[in-house]
């Protein structure tokens, strides 16, 4: 009689929990079809966002960043992206020589505004996921997805000019220490994406704070699934070649996108339990 007992217990327990109401915010609002429009949204972004890496880093470090040097990049972040490699190498190579002049500068616009579609379908979804009811502005969103688009590739630029040393350095270090900085890089990118990118109020920072570590663990615990499925499909990549890399990118993206997006949920419902609870304790 006990396990029954116990096990109604802990079933209430769960229910009552931030994280259930928060899977119930995602379900609701329909979370899983947000994060295939954000996973196609990356695939369809990345290769502007390549143009956009080529341009700028060519412009600002001065021949310093070659096109292999962005792909092996990419392809360490994205294991999924090996196979496309040829490809990849041969679109930047010949940007790289048309870097200058007018023309150049009209590219770089227009492939930062295709680059921003990541952003802007990533603003959309948080909109619809934790703030439903609220009047959407969509200059104003397009806007956010090109700021956050220039802020990663500023980033990305000021990692690869330091030719990826800080990641040379990290290799060598133990397992545990790099599983703890890539946890605590995962946790800061989550936390600057809720606090930047979420629409309405601003959320308090311990919401941010707990929401943030929970979708920084989903991700680094994905990202070593992927990272040893992607050991068999590269070798599949043989067989199938671009389709096998884009169907593994597709679903590492929408696998991202769904921690996101759950994560965001879980932001927004510890904020409404963080200012309910003074309420309660008000009420005689």
């Amino acid at each position: 009689m006990l396990v029954p007992r116990y096990a109604r217990i802990i079933w209430h327990t769960a229910r009552n929990s931030s994280l259930w109401q928060a899977y119930q915010y995602f379900a609701q609002r329909d979370g899983a079809l947000y994060a295939a429009a954000i996973a196609y949204a990356a695939v369809l972004s990345l290769g502007p966002f390549l143009l956009a890496l080529a341009m700028l880093g060519g412009l600002l470090l001065r021949d310093y960043v070659a096109p292999a040097t962005i792909i092996d990049w990419v392809t360490t972040q994205l294991p999924q992206t090996v196979a496309l490699t040829p490809v990849l190498t041969s679109i930047l190579e010949r940007q790289a020589e048309a870097s200058n002049g007018l023309l150049a500068l009209g590219s770089l616009l227009l492939t930062l505004w295709a680059a921003s579609l990541l952003g802007t379908t990533l603003r959309r979804a948080l909109h619809a996921i934790t703030a439903p009811t609220l009047p959407r502005a969509p200059l104003r969103e397009r806007l956010i997805g090109l700021s956050a688009t220039l802020v990663a590739l500023f980033t990305a630029i000021l990692w690869l000019g330091s030719l990826g040393l800080v990641g040379g350095l990290l290799v060598q270090l133990p397992f545990l220490w790099r599983s703890v900085i890539g946890l605590a890089t995962s946790w800061l990118v989550f936390a600057a994406l809720y606090t930047f990118l979420l629409p309405g109020p601003r959320v308090p920072s311990p919401a941010i704070a707990w929401s943030s570590l929970l979708a920084a663990v989903c991700w680094e615990v994905t990202k070593a699934v992927l990272a040893s499925f992607a050991l068999g499909l590269g070798r599949s990549s043989e067989v199938y070649g671009l389709l096998g890399a884009l169907v593994a990118l597709l679903f590492a993206a929408h696998v991202a996108a769904m921690i996101t997006l759950y994560g965001a949920a879980v932001a927004i419902t510890l904020a409404e339990r963080g200012s309910a609870e003074p309420k309660r304790r008000r009420e005689p």
